[in-house]
C-alpha cells in the first residue's frame, strides 16, 4: 500500500464514526420521546407539562449541539483551506521571483551576446581576434544563464504553471535563434535585428500576462510592481537605452 492511500481510509473511518454517533444520538432522543409519551399517559396534567417541557428542551439542545458541531466543522475546513492557500501562494510567489530573476539574467546575457556578435561582425582584422574572444565569453555566460532558467522551469513547473513555463521556454528558444542568426555566416541587417528584437519584447510581455492575480503586487502600491520591459521604441518614451539597444536600432538614412 502506498503511503498516501492511508489518508482516504482514515477519512472514511472518521466519517463512519461521525455518522454512527449522529445516528446513535438521534435514536436516543427518539427513544426518550417515545418513552416519555408512554409514561406521560399515566401522569396528571402538571406532570405531563413538566415532562413535555423536559422533552422540548432536550430536543432543542440536541438540535443546537448538532448545528454547533456542523458549523464548527465547516469553520475548521475553511481555516484549513485558507492556511493551505496562503502557504501555496507564498511558495508560488517565491517561484515566480526566482523565475523572473533568471529571465532578467538571461535577457541581459542575451543582449551582451548579440552586442558582442554585432561588434565581431563589424570588427577590423586587427580587432577580430579580441572581438571573437569576447563573443565566446559572452556566449558561455548566456549558456549558463539559459541552463539556470531551464532548471527553474523544470523544478518549479508545478508552482509556475504550464502556460508560464511554455512562454518562458519560447523566449529562450527565440533568443537562442537570434544568437545563432547573429553569429552565422550572414549576419542580419538592421531591419531584421529590429524585427527579432520586437519578437523578444512580445514574448517577454507575454510571460508577464501568465502571472496569476494572487502573485501580482497591489496596483496602487508604487513600491511593488511587476517587471516592466522596455517599450518598442525606448527613445520615444524617454527611457534610457543600453548600448545593445542603441546598436540594435536601424540606422537612419
Amino acid at each position: 500500500m502506498a503511503p498516501n492511500e492511508s489518508f482516504p481510509e482514515g477519512s472514511s473511518s472518521r466519517k463512519k464514526l461521525i455518522i454512527g454517533g449522529v445516528v446513535v444520538g438521534i435514536a436516543t432522543v427518539v427513544g426518550f420521546i417515545v418513552w416519555a409519551a408512554r409514561v406521560g399517559r399515566q401522569l396528571d396534567g402538571f406532570q405531563q407539562e413538566l415532562l413535555l417541557s423536559i422533552v422540548d428542551k432536550l430536543v432543542l439542545a440536541s438540535v443546537v449541539v448538532l448545528l454547533g458541531y456542523l458549523v464548527q466543522r465547516q469553520l475548521e475546513i475553511f481555516k484549513r483551506n485558507q492556511s493551505l492557500a496562503a502557504e501555496w501562494a507564498k511558495a508560488s510567489i517565491a517561484a515566480y521571483n526566482r523565475a523572473f530573476a533568471a529571465i532578467y539574467s538571461l535577457d541581459y546575457a542575451g543582449f551582451l551576446v548579440l552586442d558582442a556578435a554585432h561588434n565581431a561582425a563589424n570588427a577590423s582584422k586587427e580587432q577580430k581576434k579580441g572581438a571573437s574572444a569576447v563573443l565566446a565569453t559572452q556566449s558561455a555566460a548566456y549558456d549558463k544563464e539559459s541552463d539556470a532558467l531551464i532548471t527553474i522551469l523544470k523544478t518549479d513547473q508545478y508552482l509556475l504553471g504550464a502556460p508560464f513555463c511554455k512562454a518562458a521556454s519560447r523566449l529562450v528558444q527565440q533568443t537562442r535563434s537570434d544568437i545563432n542568426n547573429a553569429t552565422g555566416a550572414n549576419p542580419p541587417d538592421d531591419e531584421e535585428r529590429m524585427r527579432r528584437r520586437r519578437e523578444r519584447l512580445r514574448l517577454r510581455q507575454e510571460i508577464v500576462l501568465y502571472v496569476p492575480a494572487f502573485a501580482r503586487p497591489p496596483a496602487s502600491d508604487i513600491h511593488f510592481r511587476l517587471p516592466e520591459f522596455e517599450s518598442e521604441d525606448p527613445a520615444s518614451s524617454g527611457e534610457v537605452q543600453t548600448p545593445v539597444e542603441r546598436d540594435e536600432q536601424p540606422s537612419k538614412k
